[in-house]
C-alpha cells in the first residue's frame, strides 16, 4: 500500500502516524516521510483498513482490497480529531 497524507487543505502532512491492520497477525504503522508519501508492504493479500494521524487531526479508516502482488495507491485525508475536554 502507496500512500500520501494530506491536511485538510491538501497539503502534505509529515511525520503522520499511518496505521495499517487487517487479515496479518499484527498491525503494521510507519510515519509518512518528508513529503507526506507511505509505503507499508502487506506480505498477504487480502482486505486491509489504513488510517492516519498527526497531532490534531485524524482520517477515518479506508477499507482496501489488495490483490497478490499489487500495489494499492491511496490518500489519506485528515480531518480536524474531535477534542476530549474531560
Amino acid at each position: 500500500i502507496q500512500g500520501l497524507v494530506v491536511d485538510p487543505d491538501g497539503r502534505p502532512v509529515a511525520g503522520a502516524s499511518v496505521l495499517v491492520e487487517g487479515p496479518t497477525a499484527a498491525p503494521r504503522a510507519t510515519l509518512s516521510d518528508a513529503r507526506g508519501g507511505f509505503e507499508v508492504a502487506t506480505g498477504v493479500p487480502g482486505r486491509f483498513t489504513v488510517s492516519a494521524s498527526a497531532p490534531g487531526l485524524a482520517s477515518p479508516g479506508l477499507a482496501l482490497d489488495v490483490a497478490p502482488g499489487a500495489t494499492v495507491p491511496v490518500t489519506l485525508a485528515l480531518r480536524l480529531a474531535a477534542v476530549d475536554e474531560r
